[in-house]
């Protein structure tokens, strides 16, 4: 829900959201806390400086209302104005007028997850009573749904983006550097949508078996160039720059050129992910000893040290940082790619932040 008495404004910040988010628009204090009463609200957009009921008053009554809901500021006013200790303690965020588009599509994306979260841990408990052989049967079908419903969440709001810009495309509502920026968000959604899918494919198909493999000898400089390609409008979009540092004596290897190109990415697009905007995203390919090394470098926010047991898992744990990207099934595609051509993938946390993926791979067949 956005709260703006300002109409430039308000708009702005729907048309902003409503490529990824069902979107609805209040004008007044007021007019929001009724909406609330009759709709499910997850994340809402608050200016302070509002006519009538006004931003901290709002604030306040939307608490009462729903203790859960999350809130993010944004607003000319300053985080340090007298009387709003209140609402800079009870908010997601605060980002001021006039805002960066960037900066709010992340905030929210990030102020959902963690409503989403809250709601599945708020869910009760299985009944105690309940007994221990029809428990375990119970488990795996919950994992399923959670996954099922993880894999259409992640791929609706992909395809809302690709479907909202393409509307405005058509409208002719962009002047050229917005419809430049609008394209590359229309490319790097659909990448990721064919990823989330591919990964999903494989995780029931496959249901944990040994990957086919159809080996030919072929290029890895070539096929990092192609997926850099492939990943570029989405590098753009966030304002990232992808950069290859490619070893150019690097023989041919024996390999499946499709499952690789899916393993760098999943790969790179966990370390777009996780990279801010500014950031560098780096690829590099090396000859060590008999094996291939390929490593991707991320750079940003690095992963918990007590996470990194978890990463490569079949279901591993939903977490905060958790890349959402390369689904929960995204790393783990990326070991069995890895071990399936006798190889092995890690990861490595540099002491200037960020994180670095390797895959090795053997050079000659084993």
């Amino acid at each position: 829900m956005i709260v703006d008495d300002e109409l430039g404004p308000r708009e702005s910040i729907r048309l902003t959201l409503e490529p990824l988010f069902r979107v609805m628009a209040a004008e007044s204090g007021e007019q929001a806390l009724e909406m609330l009463r009759h709709h499910r609200v997850d994340v809402v957009t608050l200016d302070l400086t509002m006519p009538g009921l006004g931003g901290t008053a709002t604030f306040r009554k939307m608490r009462e209302m729903d203790s859960d809901v999350e809130i993010v500021v944004i607003s000319a006013e300053g985080e340090s104005s007298e009387g709003l200790d209140t609402v800079r303690h009870g908010v997601l965020a605060w980002i001021a007028k006039p805002f960066d588009a960037v900066q709010l599509v992340r905030t929210v994306e990030r102020a959902a997850e963690r409503h989403r979260i809250r709601l599945l841990r708020a869910q009760p408990s299985p009944d105690v009573t309940v007994p221990e052989a029809r428990a375990k049967e119970l488990v795996p079908a919950e994992e399923r749904r959670d996954v099922i419903q993880t894999f259409s969440h992640d791929l609706r709001n992909r395809l809302n983006v690709v479907l909202g810009y393409a509307q405005m495309l058509r409208e002719d509502q962009l002047d050229r550097p917005h419809a430049a920026r609008a394209l590359d968000a229309i490319g790097g959604s659909a990448q990721q949508a064919m990823t989330l899918a591919v990964n999903f494919l494989h995780a029931v198909e496959s249901d944990g078996g040994p990957l086919q493999l159809h080996r030919a000898p072929a290029s890895m400089n070539q096929i990092v160039e192609k997926v850099i390609t492939d990943e570029t409008p989405r590098a753009r979009f966030g304002r990232i720059e992808l950069r290859a540092d490619l070893d150019p004596g690097l023989p041919s290897v024996s390999l499946d050129v499709v499952m690789i190109s899916q393993a760098l990415t999943n790969l790179l697009e966990n370390a777009l992910d996780r990279s801010p905007e500014g950031g560098i995203v780096r690829v590099e390919t090396r000859r060590f000893d008999d094996d291939l090394i390929l490593r991707v470098h991320g750079s940003g926010r690095g992963i918990p040290v007590d996470e990194i047991a978890d990463l490569f898992r079949r279901n591993p744990r939903r977490t905060a940082s958790t890349s959402r990207s390369s689904t929960i099934f995204g790393l783990h595609f990326v070991q069995a790619i890895a071990e399936a051509h006798d190889g092995s993938v890690s990861v490595m946390l540099p002491p200037d932040g960020g994180s670095v993926f390797v895959i090795a791979l053997p050079l000659s067949s084993r």
